[in-house]
């Protein structure tokens, strides 16, 4: 797990192992302490599902979710990973041309 932060709030970050279960020690923990609970899930079924499992577990906490650009997060990275690329060349390739 990691520490966060999030619009300026502590955020404990934890996964679920795809398409499983929802990690109910960490939310538990969470909801006792008052923290505000956000889902990043895919956007696809799976994620819908999580999604609407973790609001009813949570009913009374602040729920809220992030969602990827495309469908999933994996795909965010690999995009993200590709500009930074293009954009490490493209400066590289300007420093030997002066």
């Amino acid at each position: 797990m990691h520490l966060l932060r999030y619009q300026g709030a502590p955020v404990r970050v934890v996964s679920t192992d795809g398409a499983g279960a929802l990690p109910a020690r960490e939310i538990a923990e969470a909801r006792e302490k008052g923290w505000a609970i956000r889902g990043a899930f895919d956007r696809d079924p799976a994620g819908e599902r999580l999604y609407w499992q973790l609001t009813q577990a949570c009913r009374d906490a602040d729920v809220g979710r992030e969602r990827p650009r495309g469908k999933d997060w994996n795909e965010d990275l690999r995009d993200q990973d590709r500009a930074y690329a293009r954009r490490r060349d493209h400066e590289h390739e300007h420093e030997h041309s002066r």
